[in-house]
């Protein structure tokens, strides 16, 4: 990850959550996603816009699936548990998957939800290292 990518991302350029998380494993892992494609995840920002599942958690899922899904999810062996581990891997890192009572916990004036970003991309990072060998 490139941290001051990231933050220029959701900061400058004033993506939201998801689109950060996106954007920046385009770049980490070269999924060949468009400006487009990234709106795929657009409405699950600010946890689908009324503070439901974190949109960065989201973002991540949708990235375990283009990384790990070969065909698709229910012929991938295992997908559906490995999504399971990263989400409670995401719960047991930031109490919660719910983004009102993460943003409660995380969010900082000014800088929104930036640092529950960064920490969301690093331990995603880290899982797919540990899953992909």
């Amino acid at each position: 990850m490139d941290q001051k990518r990231l933050e220029a991302c959701y900061l400058e350029q004033d993506h939201n959550c998801a689109e950060s998380i996106l954007l920046e494993a385009n770049e980490v892992w070269d999924l060949g996603l468009t400006k487009e494609d990234v709106k795929l995840v657009s409405g699950f920002g600010g946890g689908f816009g009324c503070g439901k599942t974190c949109g960065a958690l989201c973002a991540c899922v949708a990235v375990l699936g283009r990384l790990f899904v070969t065909g698709r999810a229910h012929a991938t062996p295992d997908f559906k548990e490995l999504c399971g581990d990263f989400v409670r891997r995401y719960e047991a890192a930031f109490g919660g998957t719910d983004c009102a009572g993460l943003k409660a916990c995380h969010a900082v004036e000014g800088q929104r939800c930036l640092l529950l970003v960064e920490r969301s991309m690093t331990l995603l990072e880290d899982f797919v290292r540990r899953h992909r060998g």
